[in-house]
């Protein structure tokens, strides 16, 4: 399989979206990950149909604050959020884990639009160990085969710890995107 890249748009002003859109798919992005979390509740509309006529190259999500989002509404509408836009059935609906625990019957009705989704997990303090990250992954799968977990890397060994999920992921048919973040996390990025 080769490798893929998909660029993630962050942007809060439509006209901007617009040209981060087709300045990623007609570069080298295969995929884009758009961020429906940088624009209020008045501005989604106009945000979904910018990027509709490229849903089967996006990855949707509305990242919460904890997660490192910028939504900034209440959670009950962030989450109302979410079932809309897997109503769209992009390529893959972004959801974090604890969004998923939270609300028990959220795979259901992402499961009754059709809509595949990514499970992901963000720890910005730190890496957990390695029996932690593999406990972690497989709570994550029976969510949905497609798992991201991302950490903040405090050295370099912080980065064989996620890549070592990728054997777990194997053997499980898990869809998985793992890496850390900060300086010391590069290399996983790079092998990811």
């Amino acid at each position: 399989m080769s490798n893929k890249i998909c660029v993630s748009l962050g942007a809060s002003d439509i006209n901007l979206l617009k040209n981060l859109v087709n300045d990623s798919l007609s570069s080298n992005a295969d995929f884009i990950e758009v961020r429906f979390d940088y624009f209020d509740k008045s501005k989604m509309n106009e945000a979904l149909e910018v990027v509709l006529d490229h849903k089967e190259k996006a990855v949707f999500t509305c990242r919460a604050p904890n997660e490192g989002g910028k939504y900034t509404g209440i959670e009950a509408d962030r989450v109302t959020t979410l079932r809309r836009l897997a109503s769209f059935r992009p390529m893959l609906l972004d959801v974090e884990y604890n969004t998923m625990t939270a609300n028990e019957d959220l795979m259901d009705q992402f499961t009754a639009l059709n809509c595949d989704t990514l499970v992901s997990w963000h720890n910005f303090e730190q890496t957990p160990s390695t029996e932690e990250l593999d406990a972690l992954l497989n709570k994550m799968k029976e969510y949905s085969g497609n798992v991201k977990i991302a950490t903040m890397a405090k050295n370099a060994d912080d980065n064989f710890k996620v890549l070592k999920l990728y054997e777990v992921a194997k053997r499980s048919n898990t869809n998985l995107i793992t890496f850390c973040m900060g300086e010391y996390g590069v290399l996983s990025r790079v092998l990811s």
